[in-house]
C-alpha cells in the first residue's frame, strides 16, 4: 500500500505531481518513517487491549487463514485510501486514547492510507486490523459507496493515454519509439542507536 500511495505520482487531480524526484526523498522518507512508526505500534498495542483472534475477521496470529470470500468486499484496499476519519466508535466500544491522532489522520502529516490497514502476506489484499472494533464512519461505508469510489478512481491512478492526431496528409506512420526503461526507487533505512529507523540513502534500480 505504501508503493501504491506514498510512493505514486498523483494524478487522480487537476495537476499531476511526479514523486520520483530527488527533492522529494527527504519529506518521503520521513512520511514513511511515520507510517513504519504508526504501524509498530498499532501492532503492539492490539494484543495489549484487544483479543488479537477476534478484533478482526481474520485472527493476528503470523499464520495464513482462509479469506472472506461470501460477500462484496475484494479486500482491495481502496477504500482506505483516505486522511483519517472521525475516531467515534459505537456503544459498547472503546479504543485507546492515544489512537485517535492514528484514526484521525493527524500522526502523519498527508496520511494517505490508512496505518490500521493490514497486507495480507505480501499479496495485493488488503484488511482492517481492527474490523470488529472500527469506528461509526467506517462501519457505514457499504456496497453502493464502494462501488462509487471504484467508478470515481483514486489519486494514484495511471493517467489515460491520449493519441495524438495525425495529419490528414501523412498517411505512413512513424516508427514505435523504443518502451522505455522501468526503473525504481530503492530507499535504504538503518536503525539507529536508540532502535528507531533512520533514512539513510537511496537509488533508482531496473
Amino acid at each position: 500500500m505504501v508503493a501504491r500511495t506514498l510512493f505514486s505520482d498523483v494524478t487522480g487531480m487537476r495537476f499531476f505531481i511526479r514523486k520520483d524526484r530527488p527533492e522529494l526523498e527527504p519529506a518521503l522518507a520521513r512520511g514513511l518513517l511515520l507510517h513504519a512508526e504508526a504501524f509498530q505500534s498499532i501492532r503492539k498495542d492490539i494484543p495489549r487491549f484487544f483479543d488479537p483472534g477476534t478484533v478482526t475477521g481474520i485472527p493476528l496470529d503470523g499464520l495464513r487463514h482462509p479469506l472472506p470470500d461470501e460477500q462484496w468486499c475484494t479486500l482491495c484496499g481502496e477504500c482506505c485510501q483516505i486522511g483519517g476519519v472521525s475516531p467515534r466508535t459505537p456503544p459498547g466500544v472503546e479504543l485507546p486514547r492515544h489512537w485517535e491522532p492514528l484514526v484521525s489522520g493527524e500522526y502523519v502529516a498527508v496520511q494517505q492510507f490508512c496505518p490500521f490497514l493490514f497486507q495480507y502476506f505480501g499479496e495485493s489484499r488488503f484488511f482492517c486490523s481492527i474490523h470488529n472494533v472500527k469506528p461509526i464512519s467506517c462501519r457505514t461505508f457499504g456496497e453502493s459507496e464502494c462501488r462509487k469510489r471504484l467508478a470515481e478512481g483514486g489519486l494514484h491512478e495511471a493517467p489515460p493515454r491520449r493519441r495524438l492526431a495525425q495529419p490528414k496528409s501523412s498517411r505512413r506512420r512513424a516508427p514505435s519509439p523504443p518502451p522505455p526503461i522501468e526503473t525504481r526507487r530503492v530507499c535504504y533505512f538503518v536503525f539507529s542507536s536508540t532502535g528507531s529507523l533512520r533514512w539513510h540513502s537511496s537509488h533508482s534500480v531496473p
